[in-house]
């Protein structure tokens, strides 16, 4: 195989894997999962480590979790696409790794060539969460408060190129009808695994949700 795998569900890589030139079964050794966000809440970390166990249960080998968070999923999966190309070293994916293919101008991986897509591994919705301190419920009234108070809100991000990243720059656009100049959208430094715990414990005040699929 002359590509890199991009896991975003290890149970159809038994497809490929007769295609390698394998002189054993595959997986004989461990398996490295790299997740390119925070650990400890964030939507691929929750979702990936409790399949892992059951992987591990599949193939009777060790898979090993590690997350390299940064620059919206470029660290870690530039570390993938880096590796051997054995099907040792996968990563599991978000939005952002469709969208840097056209939004980073100078990747350190070519998208369509040094990677390989195996199948879909979740869907999960987006979810708009401000501080309580903010007179809004829910997203109307935010609407109304931003455009009475232009400036004085801003729209945390995971990195460039994320689909909340986008959805704070576009959202603002479409749903206000400004610039953007009423939200102002830095990056969180922190990450982006704090945002489930804040949400639980009252930190954060949910406002709006959205799915990206239909219902059955």
């Amino acid at each position: 195989m002359n590509r890199r795998m991009v896991l975003k569900a290890l149970v159809t890589c038994a497809a490929v894997t007769p295609k390698l030139a394998f002189s054993q079964v595959f997986p004989s050794r461990p398996i490295r999962v790299i997740i390119p966000f925070s650990a400890g809440g964030g939507a691929l970390d929750t979702v990936v480590r409790p399949i892992a166990q059951e992987w591990i249960k599949t193939f009777g080998q060790p898979v090993l979790i590690e997350n390299k968070p940064g620059a919206g999923s470029v660290i870690g999966v530039n570390a993938v696409a880096k590796s051997a190309p054995d099907g040792y070293t996968l990563v599991c994916v978000a939005n952002s790794f469709a969208v840097n293919h056209t939004l980073v101008p100078k990747l350190p991986y070519d998208t369509l060539k040094d990677l390989r897509p195996i199948g879909l591994m979740a869907r999960t919705p987006n979810v708009l969460a401000g501080n309580p301190g903010v007179p809004a419920q829910d997203l109307r009234e935010l609407v109304a408060y931003a455009k009475s108070n232009p400036g004085k809100l801003s729209i945390a991000s995971p990195g460039n190129g994320t689909v909340q990243h986008l959805g704070g720059q576009i959202g603002p656009q479409s749903t206000i009808g400004t610039s953007g100049d009423n939200f102002a959208a830095p990056q969180n430094p922190r990450g982006w695994s704090f945002h489930t715990a804040w949400t639980l414990s009252g930190h954060l005040r949910p406002l709006s949700a959205r799915r990206y699929w239909r219902s059955a």
